[in-house]
């Protein structure tokens, strides 16, 4: 395999030399390159104790190792694309690099809910991705059809796709989404059928997969890392462990972006500054009273644009924090500078 397998050309113009290769794995300590060297064992510089540490997905620069099979990465290559979440302590945690297209997993069980898909498309629009949405398990429902229906309508326009492992329904359609050199992740809940669905393109069991518990429909963590698999067909496809919660890490444009049906109601609002909860002359609470929008799907809009604007003002107090920080260190020095001259 070279780098070329791994998605270079889709990456970069520049021709597919020996000093790049694509991190796969992030462990602790080291990474697993793919490179024109093969796998290599990737080790990271002191310099990069200072700057953005590699991700799985990310094309970096290496030094190949004489007689081993080792490399340390040189230098991190710009990323085209980054999913991103924010987490429990509230910072923003890069998950995989240079993406094309998001697999929004969830299953036909209990685990289905339109508002957590909600969650992933806009994460999936804040790294400029596509995306389509995968309904896993559906040999399971009898109303397949309503499912389809619900994930249509918050998917606006993307592809919508059941699928099982069982029986194979959607397999095809799927892998036409995945052709040769583009990168795809899937993201969803634990135990939605993620890592079986990746046996399942690769014809073999590369991740181990548990059942869900039948009481309560919850997965278990049978994927403990994210990790890059090159399919048959050509395409690459990161997996990633399931995610309980998924805090949003977007700006109010992301939000609106994924609900573009919401917004144009909000163009009929009234007052351009309405809350959209309780201001008068509000579109979009006329649409909710009228039955034109749904509580469900008003109830997202409402709860990711909070998010949304929280995480935004806390940036921007951050960034004044820091440049009252910088300010306050250029004072001290100036001050040190003219007591210096004085002397």
């Amino acid at each position: 395999m070279t780098i070329l397998d791994y998605g270079w050309n889709k990456y970069s113009s520049e021709p597919a030399t020996s000093e790049f290769a694509r991190v796969g794995v992030q462990n602790k300590t080291n990474y697993v390159l793919y490179s024109d060297y093969g796998e290599l064992t990737g080790v990271v510089r002191g310099k990069f104790f200072l700057q953005e540490m590699p991700k799985v997905g990310d094309w970096v620069k290496i030094l190949k190792l004489h007689g081993e099979d080792k490399a340390a990465i040189e230098e991190l290559l710009p990323r085209k694309s980054v999913i991103t979440r924010s987490n429990e302590k509230g910072a923003s945690e890069i998950l995989v690099a240079n993406v094309d297209l998001v697999l929004v997993v969830t299953s036909l069980d209990a685990d289905f809910s339109p508002r957590r898909l909600e969650r992933y498309i806009v994460a999936a629009t804040a790294a400029g991705c596509e995306f389509a949405v995968l309904l896993t398990k559906s040999d399971l429902v009898m109303n397949l059809h309503s499912y389809v229906t619900a994930a249509t309508s918050v998917a606006k326009g993307r592809p919508v796709l059941a699928v099982s492992n069982k029986t194979l329904q959607g397999i095809t359609e799927l892998k036409g989404l995945i052709p040769v050199g583009i990168t795809v992740v899937c993201m969803g809940s634990s135990g939605v059928g993620k890592s079986s669905l990746l046996n399942t393109l690769l014809g073999e069991a590369a991740q181990r997969t548990a059942e869900v518990r039948l009481e309560d429909s919850k997965g278990r963590h049978t994927t403990t890392r994210r990790e890059m698999f090159l399919l048959p067909g050509g395409g690459i496809l990161i997996d990633t462990p399931g995610m309980r919660e998924f805090g949003v890490d977007v700006v109010t444009a992301d939000v609106t972006e994924t609900f573009a049906d919401v917004e144009e109601l909000v163009r009929s609002c009234k007052f351009t500054d309405c809350d959209h909860v309780q201001t008068k002359g509000c579109a979009v609470l006329a649409a909710l009273k009228d039955g034109n929008l749904s509580e469900g799907r008003y109830r997202g809009y409402i709860k990711l644009l909070r998010e949304a604007r929280f995480q935004e003002e806390k940036d921007n107090t951050l960034v004044r924090l820091t440049r009252k920080q910088k300010d306050k260190k250029l004072k001290t020095s100036l001050k040190q500078l003219y007591k210096n001259r004085q002397k």
